[in-house]
């Protein structure tokens, strides 16, 4: 997978759980494509090394963390599934 196809992949899913209302339910009848990819994501399937490879790392006091660290958003929305914190997780995606 490339990473434009991976990224568009990724705002595709993230625009569903937000039209939503931050819920995943129903997310692989609506995108099959994602039942095949890596933590139903595109950029988990384009990149393995989630901290060095994935766009979608964040910065905190210059030391990189992926998805799972708990102040990345999409920790936080996996905490809580609203149509806010997913809506940050979709801006995310946009800016890389």
């Amino acid at each position: 997978m490339k990473k434009k196809e991976a990224r568009k992949l990724s705002i595709k899913k993230w625009k569903y759980i937000v039209e939503n209302g931050g819920s995943d339910v129903g997310l692989i009848d609506a995108i099959p494509k994602l039942k095949d990819c890596e933590e139903n994501c595109g950029y988990c399937e384009k990149y393995e090394d989630c901290i060095d490879g994935c766009p979608l790392h964040i910065f905190i006091k210059n030391k990189k963390y992926g998805c799972s660290y708990e102040r990345h958003p999409f920790s936080k929305w996996f905490e809580s599934k609203t149509k806010k914190r997913a809506q940050i997780v979709l801006d995310l995606i946009r800016n890389t």
